[in-house]
């Protein structure tokens, strides 16, 4: 029984940590498509602000060598 509840725990750990990286990976992909816009209509400022905070999300959540740092920063 004691085994059981062990496993039941891993899963519902792996589970929460498999949504938090998916929420993650949508913030960063809204924040840079929002990037994009605001830079075609040259609103430079608000994307840059913008492109700033996805770089914050892709280090903090992915780690400062994926591929999501690389092109939050080609984004700035």
């Amino acid at each position: 029984m004691r085994t059981s509840a062990q496993i039941f725990l891993l899963v519902v750990l792996v589970l929460s940590c498999t949504v938090t990286t998916f929420s993650q990976q949508t913030l960063w992909k809204e924040l840079n498509s929002e990037v994009s816009m605001l830079y075609q209509g040259q609103r430079y400022s608000e994307a840059a602000k913008l492109a700033q905070e996805a770089l914050s999300v892709a280090e903090n959540r992915f780690g400062p060598n994926h591929l999501h740092v690389a092109t939050s920063l080609n984004n700035l």
